[in-house]
């Protein structure tokens, strides 16, 4: 039903923030196949913190693959968020994924600057 309703409205693909926000939350918690992908097309496309953090919190929670993107979005695209956007992302990715916020194997990776965590909490 949920894929019917996309193909008709274009949902996945509008150009209306509000809308494909919306509707990508619906997507990813029904497991409409494809959602996890089309997440990761908006959040690559779209770097407010309004939709960015809602959207990976949702995704870092998910059993299909969202995890995965989660990580990948923050790690491949960190430059292209605005600082303060970023940072508060990493956060709360390494929060939502329990690593310890001092863990340099975990979570220097998800630093935004290429420096370890612990100076960017110093």
């Amino acid at each position: 039903m949920l894929q019917r309703i996309d193909d008709d409205a274009g949902l996945s693909k509008t150009g209306n923030c509000e809308l494909r926000m919306a509707w990508t939350t619906v997507a990813v918690l029904s497991g409409l196949p494809g959602s996890v992908e089309n997440a990761r097309d908006f959040l690559v496309s779209y770097g407010r913190m309004k939709y960015a953090r809602p959207l990976l919190a949702l995704l870092a929670q998910n059993a299909d693959g969202g995890r995965d993107v989660a990580i990948a979005v923050i790690r491949d695209h960190a430059s292209w968020y605005h600082p303060i956007c970023g940072n508060k992302l990493r956060t709360d990715l390494v929060r939502l994924l329990e690593l310890p916020a001092r863990s340099p194997s975990d979570a220097a990776e998800l630093d935004f600057a290429g420096t370890s965590t612990k100076d960017a909490q110093a």
